[in-house]
C-alpha cells in the first residue's frame, strides 16, 4: 500500500512518478511494509530541486519505520535497479532524523 504522510501533495505528480510508487510498493511490500511517501512538492529542498518541477518529479519515501540499516541500504538498491537509469536513488541522511529514500526522475542526469 502507498500512504502519504499527513499534509504532503497528492495530486501533480509526474506519471514516471506514479510508476516509481508503484514499484517502490511492491519492493517495501517484500519487507512487510507500505511506502510512506514523506515528501512531494512540499517542504524544504535545495534550490532546483525537482521537488519543485512542474509537474512534480521527486518523492521522499519514509525508511525510519525500517528496523534495520543493511534493509535500509538493501531496498535503496533494489529501488535504484527496478528504476532504471532515468531516476537518481539516493539514501538520505542515513541515521539521522531526517533519513530518507529520495527518488527523482532526472533523465539528463
Amino acid at each position: 500500500m502507498i500512504r502519504y504522510k499527513d499534509g504532503v501533495p497528492q495530486d501533480g505528480l509526474h506519471p514516471r512518478i506514479d510508476e516509481a510508487l508503484a514499484k517502490a510498493e511492491h519492493l517495501f511490500a517484500a519487507f512487510g511494509l507500505d511506502v510512506i511517501v514523506t515528501a512531494t512538492s512540499n517542504g524544504v529542498h535545495r534550490t532546483g530541486s525537482l521537488h519543485y518541477s512542474v509537474p512534480c518529479k521527486a518523492v521522499d519515501l519514509r525508511t525510519k519505520h525500517m528496523a534495520r540499516e543493511s534493509d535500509k541500504v538493501a531496498l535503496k538498491v533494489a529501488l535504484t535497479a527496478a528504476l532504471g537509469p532515468d531516476f537518481d536513488v539516493l539514501y538520505e541522511d542515513p541515521g539521522g532524523s531526517n533519513q530518507h529514500i529520495h527518488c527523482e526522475l532526472d533523465p539528463e542526469g
